[in-house]
């Protein structure tokens, strides 16, 4: 027979009598020990738990247990020991294999006596020095007074009775005394049985309730633990009390199960458990059912498998966790989460510093705000930190993360495994990367790095910046205008919205692309033929080597860079830059540029340029490395100089030639050409038909003179710096303080910002003043000034010349308008006045009024839902009309006079074809895009009533 030891203290025992409603309870103490007994009558004092307070709990099973641990030493042999069996024993405390150890703690004499039926025992110290012996009847008692030390001076805090079982099972059990005062007898009976379990019956009156108590052993760490668990149907809620760690096991009913200030393993099995675990670092476990689970103060473990469990914590109450078959999010004052089931289910975090771990399913995991550490574990899992320093910990699989969306640009580079952001607030934020093979930005300018890996990177919106390195990746631009770099590999790029380009610098042979296709081709190990898909990209930046670049029907950005270069624009308005090479340029169909600023090129001495493009003659010629380069340019009609001296001579299409830096030539040649010149001093002839010159580039305010075909302003030396300029109609001018001067030609002068001084000369001139307080004058000829860029409504007055508004600081500004006969206002509500000329005034949108004084004036109106304006003096007899146009109002109709059939008199339509309605008796102005249909009529002005106005007095303009 084989060697057990317990060393078991039973303080407490509360027992349930359900027919009274009180609570009785009786303490006694003994040799130094409180022992106490309670009885409680009455289940309607309980209380349901919620997250904001903690139950009450009434009608339980109490079993408190001492400080002394239920240990057993050795488990290899099953003894049964049943009730009311009557056996003899002989005593043998010698032979450690032959003997059982009960220690029966102090305190018994109170709850009452120790009786052992059928055995003789002796009292010991231990296995082998006896104390004292003591010959019992066959009925005989044990009081823990009879147990003295080695000395025999005091009593000692236990004894230890070794029997021996010779034949029979024998019985063991606790009789307590009665209580006359509350009628409650209690009745304790222990038994071991086959599993080493202990069983506890306590007896009252009218209930009866049984709590198991399983001893276990752990031979790897010679620890023991108790499990207590609920067996009868009738009970539903048993409290572990005192100090050693207990373990409370339900049933399937709705169970409330409480621990002590030890580490409790608390399991509610089936039914609405409610669990609390006071103290110590305990084990909630729910089982099935909605449960309410209160860990109390230390370091608590959660098991989740209802979305509907309540997992309550406090502030501070140690680091507790989570164990979640189901989708999950931390409450508050909770710390880690784990993710225990085979299926992907969703992990979030809250405000605090957490720890997520996924399972080995497909998982999605938010660490939300707080500094959290998020593991993917074994699944293709999805990580999103947000805010705080995070470490995003992908594990095994494929997973994603996803940069906060609130952050201004971030940097991700899967090779370093950071994370670099700048958050609200403006400061630099690293975290850190572990095993995550693919990332999605931000809605800002984000640039993101891959790895080795076969990575996939989305940019999502901004202009973003993708890098795949090695690795077959799949790069995905997002919205806004991205830059794209497959690296090395086999890889998918997608540009998605904008404007979107893609470089292949880790190409190491020539590459041949096709937009329209959406493939990039070259050669691979052993030339094997590579072909790679590329969607929605508008540029594309080749290798160095000789390669083929073909755009589609979008304006394309095709820059061949170094090697001998064959590009081809397609359908839409490109811009080709071969670069270092003799390469070929065809822009195809639609306005297409050459870019020459990354040619490789020479300066030539005593040679007026050095870079000479002849759009007529479809070649570029520039000296590289001391040698002539002739490269074939078709179908260009704009060029982009160098930063030397460049001749740009134009066709007979409208040319845009710009020189950019270095003294340049530029000739339009015939059409109507756009000429800029560039910093240097420069050369500008527009050739035939209307050209124009653009001032924008320049650093300070010009002195324009079309008469003598002079450019004069002053060098950041404050040099004077004078350019040549022939066959110019048109200057777009500075944005600072500027002169311009015209000639007998129709004139269009634009003075951008500035305080500018426009002069037209002699033909019909156009004047916008742009930003600034200017001074225009129309010369001779029929003069128009725009003022539609004004920030706020005007007072134009062509009779005195005086142009009003207020400003933005709330001053009142005047401008000098002379000899104009026509006025635009701005999209406010202006009041435009004539002068003794024929005058054309144009709201331009708002509520206007116009008077147009002597002669046969026309009001303008753009669109008839922008404003009602008033006509203070239309008059017949003068010759006013009243202009529409066709693109605002119906582009249907047909420049020239309004068609008769179009017109109306009276206050609707009353055919389907009217168009234009005029009301005698209010004086108002009608447009009805359906005549007589269902479309409402709009007012769009007002003239004076009674007026035979008739479909004459309308004009479209087109």
């Amino acid at each position: 027979m084989s060697l057990y030891q317990f060393t078991l203290k039973i303080d407490e025992i509360i027992v349930r009598d359900v027919t009274e409603r009180r609570i009785a309870r009786n303490t006694g103490r003994n040799k130094g020990d409180e022992v106490s007994f309670t009885t409680i009558y009455a289940s309607s004092n309980d209380t349901e738990p919620s997250r904001e307070k903690k139950p009450v709990y009434e009608d339980f099973i109490r079993l408190r247990k001492g400080d002394v641990k239920y240990d057993i030493d050795v488990l290899s042999t099953t003894i049964d020991l049943d009730a009311n069996e009557t056996v003899a024993a002989t005593i043998n405390v010698s032979d450690d294999d032959d003997i059982n150890w009960f220690n029966f703690l102090e305190g018994s004499g109170k709850l009452g006596k120790a009786i052992i039926d059928g055995v003789r025992g002796i009292i010991a110290r231990d296995p082998t020095a006896i104390v004292q012996a003591i010959e019992g009847a066959i009925k005989g008692s044990i009081e823990l007074a009879d147990a003295l030390n080695e000395e025999g001076a005091e009593t000692i805090a236990s004894m230890n009775l070794a029997i021996q079982v010779t034949d029979g099972k024998p019985q063991f059990r606790w009789e307590g005394a009665s209580d006359p005062e509350n009628k409650v007898q209690t009745w304790v009976s222990t038994r071991f049985s086959e599993d080493n379990s202990v069983w506890f019956l306590a007896k009252g009156q009218r209930s009866e309730y049984r709590i198991r108590v399983t001893a276990q052993f752990d031979p790897a760490t010679r620890q023991s633990y108790i499990t207590s668990s609920l067996e009868d149907s009738s009970q539903t809620k048993l409290l572990l009390y005192g100090t050693e760690a207990i373990d409370g096991i339900g049933n399937s009913f709705d169970n409330a199960l409480i621990g002590n200030e030890a580490s409790n393993r608390l399991i509610g099995l089936m039914g609405q458990d409610l669990l609390n675990g006071d103290g110590g670092n305990d084990y909630l476990n729910g089982g099935e059912g909605i449960d309410s689970m209160f860990g109390g103060a230390g370091d608590d473990s959660y098991e989740v498998d209802h979305v509907e469990d309540i997992v309550v914590e406090y502030f501070d109450q140690g680091i507790d966790t989570i164990n979640s078959t189901i989708n999950y999010t931390l409450g508050e004052n909770l710390e880690n989460l784990s993710l225990i089931v085979p299926e992907a289910v969703i992990g979030i975090g809250n405000r605090a510093d957490n720890r997520i771990l996924g399972s080995d399913a497909d998982n999605q995991l938010s660490g939300l705000e707080g500094d959290d550490h998020l593991i993917g574990g074994n699944g293709n899992d999805l990580l999103l930190g947000d805010s705080g320093i995070d470490i995003l910990d992908g594990g095994a699989g494929i997973d994603t993360i996803h940069i906060p969306a609130n952050e201004i640009s971030a940097t991700a580079d899967l090779r370093t495994g950071t994370l670099t952001y700048l958050d609200a607030a403006n400061n630099v934020v690293t975290e850190e990367l572990l095993n995550i093979e693919n990332v999605v930005g931000t809605r800002n300018n984000d640039v993101l790095i891959g790895n080795a890996a076969n990575n996939q990177l989305d940019g999502g919106d901004g202009n973003d910046r993708l890098r795949g390195n090695s690795g077959d990746d799949v790069l995905t631009g997002g919205a806004g205008n991205d830059t794209l770099d497959g690296g090395a590999g086999i890889d998918s790029i997608d540009g998605g919205e904008g404007i979107d380009s893609v470089t292949l610098n880790d190409l190491e042979t020539a590459a041949a692309v096709d937009l329209k296709a959406g493939i990039v081709m070259y050669a691979g190990e052993a030339g094997k033929e590579i072909t790679e898909r590329i969607l929605n990209i508008e540029g594309i930046a080749g290798t160095a080597l000789n390669d083929t670049l073909v755009g589609d029907d979008k304006p394309n950005y095709l820059i061949g860079r170094a090697g001998n270069d064959t590009l081809k624009g397609g359908a839409g308005d490109d811009e080709l830059a071969g670069g270092d090479g003799i390469d070929q340029l065809d822009g195809g169909e639609g306005s297409d540029m050459v870019v020459l600023s990354d040619i490789g090129t020479d300066a030539v001495p005593g040679f007026p340029v050095d870079v000479v493009v002849d759009l007529n003659q479809d070649y570029v010629v520039y000296i590289q490395n001391g040698s002539e380069v002739k490269e074939t340019i078709l179908s260009i009609e704009r060029v982009r100089g160098t930063a030397l001296r460049d001749q740009l001579l134009g066709d007979e299409g409208d040319n845009r030639l710009a020189g950019e830096s270095g003294d340049d030539r530029l000739s339009g040649g015939a059409g109507d050409d756009w000429l800029t010149g560039g910093d240097g001093v420069d050369d500008l002839d527009g050739g035939d038909g209307y050209d124009v010159v653009l001032l924008g580039d320049s650093k300070a305010g010009v002195k324009a003179d079309l008469n003598t075909g002079r450019i004069t302003y002053a060098d950041a030396a404050n040099k004077a710096i004078t350019e040549t300029i022939r066959n110019i109609e048109s200057i777009s001018s500075t944005p600072f303080a500027d002169e311009l001067i015209g000639n007998a030609d129709h004139n269009r002068f634009d003075g951008q910002a500035g305080d500018d001084r426009l002069q037209g000369g002699n033909g019909n001139d156009y004047l916008i003043g742009g930003a600034g307080i200017d001074y225009l004058d129309g010369g001779s000829g029929f003069d128009t000034v725009n003022l539609s860029e004004e920030d706020a409504a005007i007072a134009a007055d062509l009779t005195t010349g005086i142009i009003t508004y207020i400003n933005e600081a709330g001053e009142t500004v005047t401008e000098i308008i002379l000899n104009i006969e026509a006025v635009i206002g701005t999209s406010f509500d202006d009041v435009l006045i004539g002068n003794s000329g024929n005058n054309r005034l144009y709201g331009n949108g708002g509520n206007d009024r116009f008077t147009g004084g002597e002669g046969a004036d026309a009001f303008g109106f753009s669109s008839p839902i922008v404003g009602t304006s008033t006509v203070t003096d239309f008059t017949q007899a003068q010759g006013d009309t009243i202009l529409i146009s066709a693109r605002g109002f119906d582009p249907t109709l047909t420049g020239g006079a309004l068609a008769e059939a179009l017109f109306a008199v009276g206050n609707a339509a009353s055919t389907a074809d009217h168009r234009i309605i005029y009301d005698p008796a209010t004086g108002a102005l009608f447009f009805d895009v359906d005549g007589n249909g269902s479309a409402a009529q709009v007012q769009f002005a007002t003239l004076s009533p009674n007026l035979a106005l008739t479909h004459s007095d309308i004009g479209v303009t087109v």
